[in-house]
């Protein structure tokens, strides 16, 4: 079952009184029908619909869709400390400095979450 994420890709549209095709147009799609599911859930745009979004109502995708850039978020967090355990045993110095980098994005992340 897929996990229902919070977006805002319909109350941006509506606010700048764009329709579904007018939308789908700007992202050189013929039919309404992708935005729609957008909106509603069903799929996830790509990065380049992504930067169209962006652009074209002023607005960061994860303003736009901040569930999913949360779900990517927890993800990143524990595949960072996964990384950073896998690399404890390795004594070189570029995975010293591998591991430091690591820890500063863990912070970087906790920081997003206080926001």
């Amino acid at each position: 079952m897929r996990t229902k994420f919070t977006n805002h890709l319909a109350t941006v549209r509506r606010r700048h009184g764009f329709t579904q095709l007018e939308v789908a147009y700007l992202l050189g799609l013929d039919a309404r029908q992708r935005v729609s599911r957008y909106e509603l859930e069903e799929s996830d745009p790509n990065l380049d619909e992504l930067f169209v979004f962006q652009a074209i109502f002023d607005v960061l995708p994860h303003e736009l869709f901040p569930c999913r850039f949360d779900l990517a978020k927890e993800t990143a967090t524990e595949r960072v400390a996964r990384l950073i355990a896998m690399l404890d045993d390795d004594t070189r110095r570029l995975t010293a400095h591998k591991q430091q980098y690591l820890r500063e994005a863990l912070e970087r992340i906790k920081r997003t979450n206080a926001l």
